[in-house]
């Protein structure tokens, strides 16, 4: 399981990831386009593309989908996938290229804000030939043992780096409601990876979303954040990982790492003797400590 370690550095670099307006980047349409290309699927052709709503009001998905059904798309499934939250798919024969397919999701994603679905949460392509009522027939009745499979191999792909073929495998298990915290908790490593780290956070919060008490996807999230120089939201997400682990001594680090950089040096100091006293060997700990003292004298 890859989980981020924050480790303090010399130098930090800012990233300018986040606006107050859409971000095209968010949908990285390159690498299906790439694979269609790779496979000379000729997309000048009408083909089958599918997109995909969370929210855990139901009522909310019904009144987006009574919009977009007169927009000519198809309903494949509009269902409760855990205890918390219902799935709307939707389908359209469409013909797409690269850009047009981001103006489509960009639109769809402003639709969810409208209506407020809380997640609009990505889109699949297809064969036009295979027609919706088949396509939900196959989903249905696709047995036990090809989703474990399916699963399986996106942790082989994950395991060995191959990070664009997991998400694509995870997605799969996400879509057949297999797994899926877990599968949304890899698929956000596996962008952050790929240097993806806007979307990769949108993976990690949606798996916590499906499992709140996800102790490894808080725990990355700050990691991230620290990264990323957001150090109050890298605090933020370790303090909620510390009320999953109170005594997890990579986190008591983690919040201290981020109160040093805030300049907090005083809680720094006391977390890092605490993380320290749960765990004699943590290295980052004692080197941060003695990186404070070293400033205070």
């Amino acid at each position: 399981m890859k989980m981020f370690i924050t480790i303090l550095l010399g130098s930090l670099f800012v990233f300018n990831l986040f606006s107050n307006t859409i971000n095209k980047t968010v949908f990285d349409v390159n690498p299906i386009f790439d694979e269609m290309e790779l496979q000379e699927v000729d997309i000048t052709k009408p083909l089958l593309y599918g997109y995909f709503f969370i929210d855990n009001d139901k009522s909310k998905l019904e009144v987006l989908y009574s919009y977009l059904k007169n927009q000519s798309f198809s309903l494949i499934r509009l269902e409760k996938v855990n205890n918390m939250n219902y799935l709307l798919q939707i389908e359209k024969i469409e013909i797409h290229s690269r850009q047009s397919l981001e103006k489509r999701l960009i639109e769809l994603k402003e639709l969810s804000r409208k209506y407020k679905v809380s997640v609009f949460d990505g889109w699949e392509v297809g064969s036009a030939n295979l027609q919706p009522l088949v396509k939900k027939s196959i989903e249905r009745n696709i047995s036990e043992k090809n989703k474990i499979d399916i699963f399986e191999s996106a942790l082989n792909n994950y395991n060995n780096g191959k990070n664009k073929e997991a998400i694509k495998a995870f997605q799969k298990c996400i879509n057949y409601n297999y797994k899926v915290d877990v599968c949304y908790f890899k698929q956000g490593n596996c962008y952050i990876d790929l240097g993806n780290i806007e979307f990769g956070i949108k993976k990690l919060n949606e798996a916590i979303n499906f499992n709140p008490k996800y102790f490894e996807a808080y725990f990355n999230l700050g990691a991230v954040y620290y990264d990323i120089q957001m150090f109050e939201k890298s605090i933020e997400y370790y303090e909620k990982a510390r009320l999953l682990k109170p005594k997890n001594d990579n986190v008591i680090y983690g919040i201290a790492a981020s109160q040093f950089a805030l300049g907090r040096l005083n809680e720094s100091k006391l977390n890092c003797q605490y993380a320290i006293k749960l765990n004699p060997n943590n290295k980052n700990a004692k080197d941060l400590l003695d990186r404070i003292n070293q400033e205070s004298n």
